[in-house]
This record gives structure tokens, sequence and C-alpha cells, in this order.
């Protein structure tokens, strides 16, 4: 999969309403097996996938963050989430690492909310193991005063610790920005203001989008 299967997979989800696994599939850039384990790097495992299993996934429709996911399928407590989130902007290690290292949940619990977090059919887990932070960040999550509170090499675990840190300390603004050689680029933004906008809007937004349009800014760019 190629940067503009990517955006070309945005569109048809803006579009449409659905989730971005089940576009990327069902347009043949990546085999269901494929992102499920590209997904799962994103979130520090890797993972072999086996052949699918069991029933279709649930048609939840809204996109939510991996920690809430978790906790409403009852692998995770709130509070331990809570740490984990602190322990992940304090040492910048991913998210899926600490739980699944830490004892938390287990890697199929992960790989099954990452299965339900993008709209996929469930595959049975053949092997997985933790995988060590990159040492050269692509993403960075800035708060209100201009600090950045977490890096990461993952797009995606970046907007779920931006969106996590939404829910545990109502921060007035954040942003994304993606890193590279030729600077940073801001790719996602939050403020108070836009989020009252977005409040007083009809909710059709996250069925479209998949994101609040108050806080999406366009998916990363070259």
């Amino acid at each position: 999969m190629d940067e503009e299967e990517l955006e070309e997979a945005l569109a048809v989800q803006a579009a449409t309403g659905r989730r971005l696994g089940e576009v990327l599939v069902a347009r043949g850039s990546l085999a269901a097996p494929d992102l499920i384990a590209v997904l799962a790097e994103q979130y520090g495992l890797e993972v072999r996938v086996g052949p699918l299993v069991g029933a279709g996934g649930d048609d939840l429709g809204e996109w939510k963050p991996l920690g809430r996911i978790l906790v409403e399928r009852g692998s995770l407590g709130r509070a331990a989430l809570r740490v984990a989130v602190e322990e992940q902007r304090r040492t910048g290690c991913r998210l899926g690492s600490i739980l699944v290292d830490g004892g938390h949940v287990s890697p199929i619990e992960l790989v099954e909310a990452l299965v339900q977090q993008h709209g996929l059919e469930p595959h049975s887990l053949v092997a997985a193991t933790t995988l060590e932070p990159s040492p050269e960040p692509g993403y960075e999550v800035v708060d209100g005063t201009g600090r950045v509170v977490f890096r990461t090499d993952g797009f995606l675990e970046a907007t779920d610790f931006a969106f996590e840190l939404l829910e545990s300390d109502e921060p007035s603004a954040l942003q994304i920005f993606r890193v590279s050689d030729d600077g940073r680029e801001e790719v996602w933004s939050y403020t108070e203001e836009r989020a009252e906008e977005a409040a007083a809007a009809p909710r059709e937004s996250l069925a479209i989008y998949g994101f609040d349009v108050a806080r999406w800014t366009g998916p990363p760019r070259r």
C-alpha cells in the first residue's frame, strides 16, 4: 500500500462512513491479515495472523481510540488505562507494548480490539511479540503551550494518544505534527472552540468521516 492508495481510501471513508480498514481491504490495497499485522505494528506488536475465524466483525460504525475499545470490551480497567497512557507519555513507549508487557491485556485482546476499531473480519493470532519504539519518531503530539507531550513513529498511535489525553486531561488545544527531513507539518488539530462548534452541529460527522471533523485536518502527507 502506497500513500496514494491511503489517501484514496480516506476519501472513500469520508464519502461512505466506512472505517479505514474496511475500505483498504475492499479495494484490495491490503489483505485483511496483512492490514491487521500493520495495525498491530503501529501499537508495538509484531504478529503473524492465521486464517479467518468465527463470525464477521461488528458494524459499530464510529471510530474509537484503542484504549476506549479495550475498556468497553472489559479487557482493561479505566484506571489501568490512565496509568498506561501516563507511562506512554513519560517513556515514549507504544501503548500496546505497555499494556501487554505490563500484563494488563493479552496480545490477542489487543489485536481483537484493533480488528474492531477498523471494522475488519476476525482472524486467528498465530504469534505475537512486542517491538521497541523506533529511534526516529515521525509524529509529535503538541499541547496548547507548544510543548511536545508525546512522540511516536505511528500516526494511528499519535491519534489514539491525543484522544485519550482529551478524555483524561481536557486540554484546551492539541496538535499532531508529522516530522520529516523537510520540517514539521500539522496533520491533526483540536481546540475547545472547534469542539463546541462540532457539539452544536449534527452528529452525522462522526458517522461520515470516522473522526470528529473539528479535530481532523487531513491524512499525513509527504
